[in-house]
């Protein structure tokens, strides 16, 4: 109507109550300088370019209410004023031009867009999608615009839609990595194809080798299609750089280069990291854990007791800074491999602390950490109580291996059935490790190579059957 007056003073208690309701700030600056107060206009242009800190999301949540309300112009003056560069907000300043009529100047904006780099870029809002199918209009081969889509599809719950839209954006995009990667989630995640997975996963690396996710998402697909450990070695091959500073990439490697026999490279990589999540997860511990035991085990066979003691000391992880682990307490296992240190350095007294500690401490449930309670017992004296902890896996195990079996139909997914091997596994391993422990040795080396040949990635059933024969 014109009442510049009367607007402003309307706005002004608006921006009392909210400061920071930056759409009523826009309306107090567009009032200004409407009405000719070019000093005011300059003033709030200034405190709201302050208060909204040249945030991409800030520009586009307000120019998406302009649009909203069929208020074109201001939209546009709006994103105009964002200073950087972000390809939606040129997507949506080539939709305002198109809405305009101008087609020249919405497919210069198009083109901007599809030029900017993708990274960091993840659009949410229902609106864009009109914005984008409008740049598809314009030029159907822009892959990172049906990239773009389908993210917003993924992300709205419509899955099928969004896989389609990355079908097409890597057809035009043949070099988007991430569209790949994003392939992959939604082909395992969605599908459950976890084979078809593993190719886009591969291709997204292949083309793009300094994103730590992608190993992450892909070395979870190799474990769960028991892949050889050579391929997951290969994946991680002079990849730490990359993979190291993102926790769960990270102790991914570790794990993999542990399993592969490089325990060494797994403990030197170790050295002075410190991760961010440590509380709470079982896993960080484990790999620790595991590497250290692993390259004592290997000086233990090399006889060099001395760094064997060494490793086995630095095994000794507090659980109050990594939590518990799902295959039970593993301060028994550590127990041992120090007493078997010290006795193999002669310190008797020192081995016996350790097996009479490890023989002493108790374990939820019934998992393989049993056994080094039963070898522990043995280098007691106490043959009675470990043939009965033997004996006790052994009965558990073959429990365990006659529950009802779950439905093929349940087990028909990517992943499933392969965690049911895993699960296997884990029975075979505490099988073998029983007729282990009994002087079993056929026995045990028939459960153990199961155990292996259900899961490449049980790390002890592969160290055990290795050791079979040895004094370890």
């Amino acid at each position: 109507m014109g009442d510049y007056t009367a607007a402003a003073a309307v706005l002004e208690q608006i921006l009392q109550t909210d400061p920071l309701d930056f759409r009523a700030a826009n309306e107090s600056y567009l009032i200004a300088k409407e009405s000719g107060d070019t000093e005011k206009a300059e003033r709030e242009l200034a405190s709201i370019n302050r208060k909204m800190r040249n945030f991409d999301q800030n520009y586009l949540e307000i120019a998406t209410g302009y649009i909203n309300d069929g208020l074109m112009d201001e939209a546009e003056d709006l994103l105009l004023r964002f200073n950087g560069k972000n390809p939606i907000i040129s997507y949506y300043l080539g939709y305002l031009a198109d809405k305009k009529g101008d087609k020249t100047l919405a497919e210069k904006y198009f083109r901007e867009g599809s030029a900017q780099p993708e990274d960091y870029c993840f659009p949410f809002r229902l609106e864009t999608i009109k914005v984008l199918e409008t740049v598809l209009n314009y030029n159907p081969a822009d892959g990172k615009a049906h990239y773009y889509l389908g993210n917003i599809f993924y992300h709205r719950n419509q899955r099928d839609r969004a896989i389609a839209q990355w079908e097409t954006s890597v057809s035009h995009a043949p070099g988007l990595a991430v569209a790949y990667r994003n392939l992959g989630w939604g082909y395992y995640n969605h599908l459950g194809d976890g084979f078809k997975a593993i190719n886009a996963y591969e291709k997204a690396i292949e083309l793009r080798k300094d994103e730590a996710i992608y190993y992450e998402e892909l070395d979870n697909l190799y474990e769960m299609s028991n892949a050889s450990i050579a391929r997951r070695l290969k994946l991680f091959e002079g990849s730490n750089e990359a993979v190291s500073g993102r926790d769960d990439a990270f102790a991914r490697q570790i794990a993999v280069l542990t399993l592969g026999g490089q325990a060494g490279k797994a403990v030197e990589y170790l050295g002075g990291k410190e991760f961010s999540y440590r509380e709470g997860s079982g896993r960080v511990r484990d790999i620790i854990i595991d590497a250290h035991l692993m390259l004592g085990i290997k000086f233990m066979e090399e006889k060099n007791y001395r760094k064997a003691l060494d490793n086995f000391n630095l095994a000794q992880v507090p659980e109050e800074e990594a939590s518990g682990s799902r295959a039970g307490n593993r301060n028994i296992q550590v127990h041992y491999f120090l007493g078997l240190a010290n006795e193999a350095l002669g310190n008797k007294s020192g081995a016996r602390k350790h097996f009479a500690s490890c023989a002493a401490l108790s374990s939820p449930g019934s998992a393989y950490i049993s056994y080094y309670r039963g070898m522990s017992n043995i280098k007691l004296g106490r043959k009675n109580e470990a043939a009965e902890i033997f004996n006790s896996m052994l009965a558990e195990a073959d429990r365990q291996l006659n529950r009802p079996a779950a439905s093929d139909d349940f087990f028909a997914k990517f992943g499933q059935r392969e965690a049911e091997n895993a699960i296997l596994s884990n029975i075979y391993l505490l099988k073998g490790l029983g007729y282990k422990g009994l002087g079993n040795t056929d026995q045990a080396a028939e459960n153990l190579r199961k155990a292996v040949d259900l899961s490449e990635s049980n790390l002890w059933a592969r160290s055990e059957l290795k050791r079979l024969n040895s004094a370890y």
